[in-house]
């Protein structure tokens, strides 16, 4: 016994299912499409370039203590002074300005504008800590750059350490003047030497060249038109779950029980199932036949009895 002959309104749904099979097969080639037009027209591949970069003390703007930071609070409020700069307007301008306007199918009214720098701080740069270990546990730091094509993403690395850098050197030159005008008499010979040789050092190191990604971050052309035809199979079959109404009382022409009976007084049951339920259904049928027979005998025969009650009552 199938499950659908057990349960009626598992069989009223299958037949729904049916019924609508148009629906369902339109929703999924519509959203499938829509897929396929984001896909071609819309949607802009981007891809991240990884520059990993050693942050000393020069990065905080010390002058006399140089090299390795004594604390983690030391290391921790260079880096968050590295992540406010790195995303800073006037360091995205710098860097924006020396690779130019991107190329673009959409294109910018004015490059590079304050929406435009905004938008690339907040969604391009993203400045963290290796992986497994907390922001400020290490020197190492890591300045991702996101951009539309790998050529462009690695100008664009190269442009912001750059702009990076040279904001952060002329940050700690300030302060080395600042620190000149304090200072005493006696101590000017030494301030000036600590100052000299904090200008000549680098506020980072940069490790390595930046890894870009071989492949555009974010779900494949493939992988969207998948999901969006999922999700018109899974919209369409909701409309079909909606308006098929579960019929619990259905019931079908041939009950299993006059299967199941007509099958034991079927000798050749025991030779082939298949052959038992065969000859059950026909056994059924011709009963049937028969029956209907002998009502239509029965209908034929009522108007002839009629005149012969006609004249016995007469």
């Amino acid at each position: 016994m199938s499950a659908s002959n057990a349960n009626p309104a598992l069989r009223s749904l299958v037949r729904g299912l049916l019924v609508w099979s148009p629906l369902w097969i339109l929703t999924t080639f519509l959203f499938g499409g829509l897929g396929v037009v984001y896909v071609l027209f819309l949607k802009q591949d981007k891809f991240v370039a990884s520059q990993a970069i050693l942050v000393g003390e020069e990065a905080a703007g010390a002058i006399r203590r140089l090299g390795r930071f004594q604390t983690q609070a030391e290391r921790k409020a260079a880096q968050a002074t590295i992540l406010e700069i790195a995303k800073s307007q006037p360091v995205v301008r710098d860097a924006l300005m020396a690779v130019g306007r991107p190329d673009s199918r959409w294109g910018y009214k004015a490059f590079p504008s304050k929406e435009v720098i905004e938008d690339f701080a907040k969604t391009r740069i993203v400045v963290h800590a290796p992986r497994g270990t907390e922001f400020g546990a290490t020197s190492v730091l890591y300045l991702d750059v996101i951009a539309n094509t790998q050529d462009e993403t690695l100008k664009l690395s190269k442009a912001l350490c750059d702009a990076l850098e040279s904001w952060l050197q002329n940050a700690r030159q300030a302060r080395a003047d600042d620190v000149i005008l304090d200072g005493e008499e006696t101590e000017l010979a030494e301030i000036q030497a600590a100052r000299e040789s904090s200008i000549a050092r680098h506020p980072f190191t940069r490790l390595d060249a930046p890894i870009v990604s071989d492949r555009p971050i974010g779900p494949g052309q493939t992988t969207i038109v998948a999901l969006c035809s999922i999700a018109g199979l899974v919209f369409g079959l909701g409309i079909v779950f909606v308006v098929t109404p579960i019929d619990a009382s259905y019931q079908p022409l041939i009950q299993p029980e006059q299967v199941r009976a007509a099958s034991e007084r079927t000798p050749l049951v025991a030779i082939s199932s298949n052959r038992g339920r065969d000859l059950a259904f026909q056994e059924i049928s011709q009963r049937k036949s028969l029956q209907n027979e002998s009502n239509m005998q029965d209908r034929e025969e009522t108007p002839r009895q009629k005149p012969r009650l006609a004249k016995l009552s007469a």
